[in-house]
């Protein structure tokens, strides 16, 4: 066999071109030729049409789907790929580190000083050179081309990439809407779709795809063409993730956690694994971003979407309710008052929490959203449930007169409705400073029922600052989407609720009614 029929039978292989041919830059500046790790072998063999990845961090899923497309676009042609990133600088960096540099250096070995040499002769035959008719994007002679950017509506393509999207759907909520309405639509049935990221909270496109696909996988459905299929990479499953562990200290938190682990996974952790695991935990934890190690480094796709939602202002408050226990089973305790707290929706969602006061604790054990229905829809549905109520508390909207009602308040409204007695809470003069402050403080305090109040719990963790494209930061006011409605109604009870008159009698039911608090309490 001649050398020219050597390369040609090599090159017709994708496995052999894709662990031999293309080179990438490390952190460190350094170039290194590109071989499949363990994460991108198990999605190159496992490759669908529609594919989802949620991963720990720098397990190379990007790295790998760059090279997949510029492999893609050189050797077939008239193929047309596009990379998402989540950011213009992200967007410039693949481009010119994972798009170009492997093009450039395409078939090039180490020289004896560590650099790269010249290309072969083949490699300039085969590629004579690329059009950069644009700085990102790469178009070939085969009629193929390549292109990296933050969106991608125009054209059609036979492959799409999109990288940290769930970082895309927290941060920029229209430019996922973009890319679920635009880009997706640009790749015809039967092509392929890869959509990769670290969890961004439990909300938004990402979150709701892997819900469905990874509960699909659970159910043992069957994939169509237009189904995710779901790829998940935990941090224990990375071989690179150990270290010794000579005097690391396992805290009675993380052994719980990895028993917790070990046992739902039906897995080992190594003494290795776990000291990893602990020091990146105290690492993070020093640098004030421990709450993000699941996000960061989950265990199971679940854990994953636990964590708090980036500029969440409610994280920490979040995060110490959960830890302690304060998320699970509450019941109604028939003869304590239902007090509720409400945010009055004009066109946007009417909002109730229903809260009961023991003396101990504020018990959140239900929670009602709606849109659409007047007064007499809340009241009827309050009527509906079987509590003994006590006040109402309102913020100062209630206060407002109704156009249609000859100039009646609102609040008169309610009370005609048999909703009494009616507290109006005052507006907040700052919402941030004191009416986040409140709530925070108001949280320690409390225990949800984690079926009941799902959506305020949810609204809650997903109550975050608004994001500035301009400045590349947080404005200090919140995002008005719709986590703000269940924040609202809780700010309404943080800064309106006093104990009732008879405070001490609360404490006594466990005598008259044989209730104890906290005795039906069972996370």
């Amino acid at each position: 066999m001649t050398e020219a029929e050597e390369v040609h039978e090599l090159l017709s292989d994708q496995l052999w071109r894709l662990n031999n041919l293309y080179w990438c830059i490390d952190p460190e500046g350094k170039p290194y030729k590109f071989t499949m790790n363990w994460a991108q072998k198990l999605l190159f063999y496992g490759l669908h049409y529609l594919n989802l990845i949620l991963k720990a961090r720098q397990v190379g899923i990007t790295t790998f789907f760059c090279i997949y497309a510029l492999d893609l676009c050189l050797f077939n042609p008239n193929k047309r790929a596009g990379i998402i990133a989540h950011n213009l600088d992200d967007a410039m960096a693949f481009f010119r580190d994972k798009v170009k540099y492997p093009y450039e250096h395409l078939g090039c070995d180490l020289d004896e000083y560590g650099n790269l040499g010249e290309q072969p002769e083949w490699a300039r035959a085969l590629f004579p050179g690329a059009d950069q008719d644009r700085t990102n994007q790469l178009s070939f002679d085969n009629n193929s081309s390549i292109r990296v950017g933050t969106s991608m509506r125009s054209g059609t393509l036979n492959f799409l990439h999109v990288s940290e999207f769930g970082k895309i759907c927290a941060k920029y909520p229209e430019r996922a809407r973009e890319i679920v309405t635009g880009a997706f639509n640009t790749v015809h049935v039967g092509q392929i779709i890869s959509v990769e990221s670290t969890a961004e909270g439990s909300e938004g496109y990402f979150f709701r795809y892997c819900e469905t696909a990874f509960n699909r996988e659970l159910q043992g459905a069957g994939l169509s063409e237009l189904d995710f299929k779901p790829f998940f990479f935990a941090w224990w499953q990375h071989p690179s993730y150990k270290l010794r562990p000579t005097g690391v200290v396992i805290t009675k938190e993380l052994a719980e956690y990895f028993a917790g682990a070990e046992k739902e996974l039906g897995i080992t952790l190594s003494a290795e694994q776990r000291a990893w695991y602990a020091k990146k935990y105290e690492l993070m934890e020093r640098e004030g971003s421990g709450g993000d190690m699941r996000r960061e480094y989950p265990a199971t796709w679940k854990e994953a979407f636990e964590s708090a939602v980036v500029g969440a202002y409610l994280a920490t408050q979040m995060a110490w309710l959960r830890k302690n226990g304060r998320v699970g089973r509450v019941p109604w305790v028939p003869n304590v008052p239902v007090d509720t707290f409400w945010d009055l929706g004009m066109d946007d969602a009417m909002t109730i929490v229903f809260h009961q006061w023991t003396g101990f604790e504020h018990r959140l054990i239900d929670y009602e959203e709606d849109s659409g229905y007047g007064f007499e829809h809340y009241a009827e549905l309050l009527r509906r449930k079987p509590y003994h109520y006590g006040r109402h508390f309102l913020p100062h909207d209630v206060e407002q007169r109704l156009l249609n009602k000859k100039g009646t308040k609102r609040k008169q409204e309610l009370l005609e409705l048999g909703i009494r007695p009616v507290i109006t809470v005052p507006r907040p003069q700052d919402k941030v400073r004191i009416g986040v402050a409140a709530v925070r403080k108001f949280l320690y305090e409390c225990a949800f029922d984690q079926e009941n109040c799902a959506p305020l719990i949810k609204s809650l963790d997903n109550f975050r600052r608004e994001w500035d494209d301009k400045t590349g930061r947080y404005k200090d006011r919140p995002l008005h989407d719709w986590a703000i409605h269940g924040f609202d109604a809780m700010q309404t009870g943080a800064l309106g609720w006093t104990p009732p008159a008879n405070a001490q009698s609360a404490q006594g039911w466990g005598q008259q009614g044989g209730w104890v608090a906290n005795s039906e309490w069972s996370p």
